[in-house]
């Protein structure tokens, strides 16, 4: 299978990317990688890719860009040629992420989780990543019930295993980050459910199934995969991550009180700000009193809008933590 990139450049950098990413995810690419001048994202190429593409183009063109470039991305050069970056790496007191390919001597407490990323976003190179999984570290989870929402490469899921707790479950909108996360608990030895779909959606209705069944949503949102900016020696936080634009706040669309789903003792969010401000009314009623909502994927612009949406909601900020420009932060539901 092949893949579509396609660049975009900007005469000068932007502040705000939003609007360009936004019409990216018009075309179908819903996951980007950026920096303030330029923006990359890819689509498999089948029958239709072509004419998407060239609509995009003239969008952006119309909306600023200097040029668009693209090529074609054969799968197994992506998946190779990052691997030369991802190394062991120690995080928190005792978890350990090594890549499948490579050795490491552990010491006796560690605990260790192997990972093959694939294409999907968690690696535990990214600043994002590791705090999520300290702050997880921090929280004690042993014994409780654990949902990782927008889990990737499971490696969210995987450590709150090895850390033991009770029950963990983990969905993502894109059907091949949970076939990823799948693979990723087979390697580690562990146990959780993964579904597809988007935001809380996914879970309804599901829980109680099989360990590691996987629900589709057929949405076209959910059948476009790309290349999800990531760490190893990309660049890039959680896919989207952009400084919100000015009068952000519109009314959060989120789905009802799901009976189905939850309660939690933590939710785990590594994700990009819009997404967490939005789904925060939900994510409330699915945490216990008590239980603690962990969000990541935050850049330091951002932060002051994530943290107003939490505690606009009813939760508290117990914890944070800042590295190379993003945050991550833990709130407890009184």
């Amino acid at each position: 299978m092949s893949w579509i990139e396609v660049r975009t450049t900007f005469e000068k950098d932007l502040a705000d990317l939003s609007p360009m990413i936004d019409l990216y995810r018009d075309f179908g690419i819903e996951n980007t990688l950026e920096d303030a001048s330029s923006l990359t994202g890819c689509l498999v190429d089948v029958e239709g890719t072509s004419a998407r593409i060239e609509g995009l183009r003239t969008a952006l063109l119309d909306a600023g860009a200097v040029e668009v470039h693209t090529r074609e991305l054969p799968e197994d050069n992506w998946e190779e040629a990052w691997k030369a970056f991802f190394k062991p790496r120690r995080v928190g007191r005792h978890l350990v992420i090594r890549p499948t390919w490579e050795e490491f001597e552990s010491l006796p407490d560690d605990k260790i989780i192997v990972l093959d990323p694939g294409q999907a976003f968690g690696t535990g190179d990214h600043p994002t990543t590791r705090m999520c999984l300290e702050l997880l570290e921090n929280s004690k989870p042993a014994g409780k019930r654990i949902l990782d929402l927008g889990c990737g490469s499971g490696i969210l899921a995987v450590g709150a295993c090895l850390l033991g707790a009770g029950t963990v479950e983990a969905s993502d909108i894109d059907p091949l980050a949970v076939e990823v996360a799948k693979q990723n608990a087979t390697l580690n030895n562990v146990q959780f459910r993964a579904f597809s779909g988007e935001g809380l959606g996914a879970l309804a209705g599901r829980q109680g199934k099989g360990t590691h069944e996987v629900e589709h949503d057929d949405t076209p949102l959910s059948l476009h995969r790309s290349v999800r900016g990531d760490e190893e020696g990309v660049g890039g936080g959680p896919a989207d991550e952009a400084q919100l634009t000015t009068g952000f706040g519109a009314p959060p669309q989120h789905v009802g009180f799901i009976p189905e789903v939850g309660p939690y003792d933590i939710v785990l969010s590594n994700i990009i700000s819009a997404t967490l401000i939005r789904l925060a009314p939900d994510i409330y009623k699915i945490v216990k009193r008590g239980g603690l909502w962990i969000v990541s994927g935050i850049i330091t612009a951002n932060w002051p809008d994530v943290k107003r949406a939490a505690k606009s909601r009813g939760f508290e900020l117990v914890e944070k933590r800042e590295e190379d420009g993003w945050v991550a932060a833990g709130f407890i539901k009184f």
